[in-house]
């Protein structure tokens, strides 16, 4: 397989995937923690397909979706992105018509006053109000106590504070990664290789993201931040074993590390399976769906780091040799 020239035909697979993958990743939604919007749950034995139904039928609510809650108590967690008219109000008045406020919401625009102040009193009043109507309609039709009612809500600014936060993170990982591999090997291609296969491993869990239907969010993120680590351990494991040692050949020492990281990897791969038949069996959704996005991504660890990674690094050494 890296016998003489055979390794660069390597370079295609990964170079497939990626487009693949980028594509799904541009079709990933952002959950309620980076677009807004309101998270409810509750206890009740109700199926989530029922409760769908019946708030769908009674209220107008956008991007609605209801799922099974993880854990010993039975319950479901309801999320929107918010009521029609009250999302047709908010976009007015953060875009400054305030007219457009009370016609959204179905009251005649007021003739004097500060329209400013009343387009905001009654866009929260009305809120208010609906927030309470949807408590009550949930108590009433499934049995459940008020007090039992978790309604949290989070801001489309808000919301985009931990779009930046995230994005920020992932860049000052790339960055402290590529400083770390250049001062141990000091070649910039080195830096680079390590760079595109954390770089791939977070596509593709980014892609299968998009794929699955998955929303992103804070627990949907830490998969790809922990993809990271895991490929820059194999990859400079991989780095050391080529570069840094001299004996035998740069093909020998190749299938030494490849030895050793697959072994890494596939024990790592393997507690992940595990863990993902035990949290869907138990319900755990968020847990479940975390080992999910690792076990795909630390897949794609295997093609970025033995498809373009060896290669990279084969290239190098037989080069320094000559």
């Amino acid at each position: 397989m890296y016998s003489g020239n055979n390794y660069k035909k390597l370079l295609v697979i990964p170079l497939v995937l990626a487009v693949v993958f980028a594509y799904f990743a541009m079709h990933v939604k952002p959950g309620i923690e980076f677009a807004g919007g309101t998270m409810i749950s509750f206890p009740t034995n109700s199926s989530p397909e029922e409760i769908e139904k019946g708030l769908a039928s009674h209220f107008s609510l956008e991007e609605l979706k209801v799922r099974r809650a993880s854990g010993a108590i039975s319950g479901v967690i309801v999320e929107f992105k918010g009521e029609s008219s009250l999302e047709k109000a908010r976009e007015a008045y953060a875009s400054g018509d305030y007219e457009e406020v009370f016609k959204a919401l179905g009251e005649p625009v007021p003739a004097d006053g500060n329209i400013t102040d009343q387009a905001f009193k009654l866009y929260n009043s009305r809120k208010t109000e609906f927030t309470s109507k949807l408590s009550q309609f949930i108590s009433s039709e499934y049995g459940v106590n008020p007090k039992d009612i978790s309604v949290r809500e989070v801001g489309p600014s808000l919301g985009t504070v931990f779009l930046s936060q995230m994005e920020s993170a992932l860049a000052f990982a790339f960055v402290l990664m590529s400083m770390l591999v250049f001062f141990f090997f000091r070649k910039v291609l080195v830096s680079l290789a390590v760079i595109q296969a954390a770089l791939f491993d977070v596509l593709v869990g980014l892609g299968f993201i998009g794929l699955a239907g998955i929303p992103l969010s804070l627990a949907s993120v830490a998969p790809l931040l922990m993809l990271i680590g895991y490929s820059v351990d194999t990859d400079i494991m991989l780095s050391d074993r080529v570069l840094g040692r001299k004996e035998g050949t740069p093909e020998q020492r190749l299938f030494s590390a490849m030895k050793t990281g697959l072994t890494m990897t596939g024990t790592t791969i393997a507690a992940l399976a595990a863990l993902y038949v035990v949290a869907a069996i138990g319900g755990v959704e968020t847990l479940s769906m975390i080992a999910l996005i690792l076990l795909v991504g630390l897949l794609g660890d295997l093609v970025s780091t033995w498809c373009t990674n060896a290669s990279i690094l084969l290239w190098i050494s037989r080069r320094s040799k000559k």
